[in-house]
């Protein structure tokens, strides 16, 4: 079959949905089918580097987001656009996000009649996620609002997919009236290479780390509490100061932590690696190094990043969830 995904999310900077979705993409492009992923063309195209070749990238043209620059604003829906879609007969359209593109996907599926797939990825619509991005204003009125949208597009799709049974369930309590299958996130197997003890000496080496090494990876911004897991660590170094945190990833508040790492005054034991891309991150070694995976996240479903850790056999600390 040929799969049409429409997402808003893109990269960079690196984020879990846009990893699921290339994770997804490339398990449908091993069954034989083909994927082509339309997304905002980002402001640092060239540095887009996909593990799978198979899969097809179209860019759209975008603007910078106002709130959120790295989100890239499209407008998708054009005549140019509709005729493309038609003439790569695409069997399916699958919508992986609620603003321009995704809309934009739906409505591409109704006018041509091809079959459309919503994921729904994660709880942006809940009040306790509203209020860790500084929404605190009518966040009751701005959340029923999100979850009345959402539910209006999924119902428009033909079938859902939720990546936890939780998601399902609250899916159906607001209404959602397509089939829901629970399909959970993966990652690229095939795509992951443990290197020997050498060249993990020479990167832990390399980046100036500490005898041991606790590892988070994931979007430098709000919603991940970078915050509290800097302070936290403050404390773990009172304890002992053998003990490094790497933090791999780019985002909008990379440099508010890297001011609070040094206020708190363990800038020394703290190293922003900045954003990798997939293929560098699992099979360079970077996993190997750690001792354990860390995140104070309070709104993740099922980031990609804790599957990986998982893959490489490291314990996992992470935080009461929004549900």
């Amino acid at each position: 079959m040929k799969i049409a995904f429409f997402s808003d999310f893109t990269a960079p900077p690196q984020n879990g949905v846009w990893t699921s979705i290339v994770n997804l993409s490339s398990t449908l492009c091993r069954l034989g089918h083909e994927v082509i992923i339309f997304t905002p063309n980002p402001s640092r195209r060239k540095s887009i580097k996909l593990v799978d070749e198979r899969i097809v990238i179209k860019f759209l043209p975008s603007v910078p987001g106002l709130l959120y620059p790295d989100l890239r604003l499209s407008f998708p829906v054009s005549p140019r656009l509709i005729q493309k879609i038609k003439a790569l007969n695409i069997d399916i359209i699958h919508v992986h996000s609620p603003l321009a593109v995704g809309l934009g996907g739906i409505f591409i599926g109704k006018m041509l009649k091809i079959p459309i797939i919503g994921t729904q990825h994660n709880y942006a619509m809940e009040e306790d996620f509203l209020e860790i991005i500084d929404i605190h204003y009518m966040t009751k009125q701005v959340s029923s609002f999100l979850w009345k949208y959402t539910s209006f597009l999924l119902n428009q799709c033909d079938h859902v997919i939720a990546p936890m049974a939780m998601i399902k369930k609250d899916l159906v309590r607001h209404n959602i009236r397509p089939p829901i299958t629970v399909l959970p996130n993966t990652i690229q197997e095939d795509a992951i290479q443990y290197v020997d003890e050498q060249t993990v000496s020479a990167l832990h080496k390399r980046l100036g780390l500490s005898d041991r090494v606790v590892l988070f990876v994931g979007r430098l911004s709000k919603e991940k509490s970078i915050d509290i897991l800097l302070t936290g660590f403050s404390h773990v170094l009172k304890k002992r100061d053998d003990v490094s945190l790497l933090i791999i990833g780019d985002g909008p508040q990379r440099e508010s932590h890297r001011k609070l790492a040094k206020k708190l005054g363990i800038l020394k034991n703290v190293t922003f690696a900045g954003e990798l891309d997939q293929e560098n991150l699992l099979t360079n070694g970077y996993y190997q190094l750690a001792d354990m995976f860390v995140s104070a996240s309070m709104t993740e479903v099922q980031p990609v990043s804790f599957i990986e850790a998982f893959f490489f056999g490291l314990p996992i600390i992470g935080t009461t969830a929004l549900k």
